[in-house]
C-alpha cells in the first residue's frame, strides 16, 4: 500500500525532524547563553537574545510536531492525520511561496544600507555605530578608506584593535560596497534555502495526499466483515 509515497514521507520529515531539533536546542542556548549572538558575530542583535531565542524554539516545536503527524499519518496508514498534514503544509507553502516572491521584490538592498548618516557628523551615537558596523563587516569608510581619515590617523574600527587608531588600515573595502555584497549573499542564500524547502514540501504534499487516497481506495475495497476484525 504506497510503499514508496510511505518510505518519502518518512525519511523526509524525519530528516525535518532533526533540523527542527537543532532549532530548538539552537533557540534554548541563545536564551541560555547571553552571549551567544556575539559569540556568532552579531553584536548588534545581542540585546533581542530573548525575543530570537524565543522565537527559534517556537518554530522549531512547532516544525517537530507537524513532520512528526506526516511520520505517525505515514507509519499507520491513516487518511485523516495525511491529510490534515498535506492541508498544514499546502497552508505553508502558500506563506513561503509570497514571503519569497515579497523577498525578490525587495532584493535591492539600497534601502538596508542607507547608512550614510553615520558619516556625516561626530556626535557620540554615530560614531558608535559607525565602529560598530565598521567592526562587524570589516570595512573601512562610507566608500573608501579615506572617508574616514583625521590628522590622527584612522578609526580603531578600521585598524583591527579595540580603540587603538592607526596610520594603515586593516580593512581597505569601504563599508558600503562590502554591506552591500554580505547583505545580497544572506538574501539569495536564505531564497535559495526558501525554494529548496518549499520543493521538498511540495514533494511531501502530493507523496501524503496519494497515501490517504490509496489508504481510502483500500478501505473501500476491503470487505465489510474483514473491516470489522
Amino acid at each position: 500500500m504506497g510503499n514508496t509515497e510511505k518510505n518519502i514521507l518518512i525519511v523526509l520529515n524525519g530528516l525535518f525532524v532533526i533540523i527542527s531539533l537543532l532549532i530548538t536546542f539552537f533557540g534554548v542556548w541563545i536564551l541560555c547563553d547571553d552571549k551567544s549572538l556575539e559569540k556568532l558575530h552579531l553584536d548588534s542583535l545581542s540585546d533581542y537574545n530573548g525575543l530570537y531565542g524565543t522565537l527559534a524554539i517556537i518554530i522549531g516545536i512547532t516544525s517537530i510536531i507537524v513532520h512528526f503527524l506526516g511520520i505517525l499519518g505515514a507509519y499507520r496508514g491513516s487518511s485523516i492525520l495525511l491529510k490534515i498534514y498535506a492541508g498544514i503544509l499546502i497552508a505553508g507553502v502558500i506563506m513561503g511561496f509570497l514571503q519569497t516572491m515579497t523577498s525578490l521584490s525587495s532584493l535591492n538592498v539600497k534601502s538596508v544600507t542607507n547608512f550614510e548618516a553615520l558619516y556625516r557628523n561626530d556626535s557620540a551615537d554615530t560614531l558608535a555605530g559607525m565602529n560598530s558596523l565598521q567592526k562587524m563587516f570589516e570595512c573601512c569608510g562610507y566608500k573608501r578608506p579615506e572617508d574616514v581619515h583625521t590628522s590622527g590617523g584612522y578609526p580603531w574600527s578600521c585598524c583591527g584593535i579595540e580603540n587603538q587608531i592607526c596610520t594603515v588600515p586593516l580593512y581597505k573595502e569601504g563599508c558600503l560596497r562590502k554591506v552591500k555584497r554580505v547583505l545580497t549573499n544572506i538574501v539569495v542564500g536564505s531564497l535559495v534555502v526558501k525554494v529548496i524547502g518549499i520543493l521538498i514540501h511540495v514533494v511531501c504534499i502530493f507523496a501524503a495526499l496519494r497515501l490517504a487516497s490509496k489508504v481510502v481506495e483500500k478501505m473501500a475495497a476491503t470487505p465489510v466483515y474483514v473491516k470489522m476484525f
